[in-house]
């Protein structure tokens, strides 16, 4: 897992349980691929707003899972761009 949190299911319930409502980076995924890599200053508020459909690309590649790992607001820009280019989420082509 390049995360170093481990994969949580992708639901409100979850989402609220696990995800830290800090700053960080973040990752969504199906049964197959990595579908978005993102940060935020709130993960919790981030990924809560992916699953209520800000994206259609996310939506459309049914998303069941998320993973996530806490880092300073100033230091996730480099993470997230390195998990960009390791995991080649399908909804950040174009980016980095």
């Amino acid at each position: 897992m390049p995360f170093k949190s481990l994969s949580y299911s992708f639901s409100e319930e979850s989402i609220a349980a696990h995800a830290p409502a800090g700053p960080g980076v973040y990752g969504i995924h199906n049964s197959q691929k990595w579908i978005y890599v993102g940060e935020a200053g709130d993960i919790r508020a981030g990924l809560l707003r992916h699953l209520r459909g800000d994206d259609s690309c996310i939506a459309l590649m049914g998303p069941h899972g998320f993973a996530f790992e806490e880092c300073p607001a100033g230091l996730n820009g480099g993470r997230t761009q390195a998990l960009i280019l390791e995991l080649q989420p399908v909804c950040n082509r174009g980016a980095g």
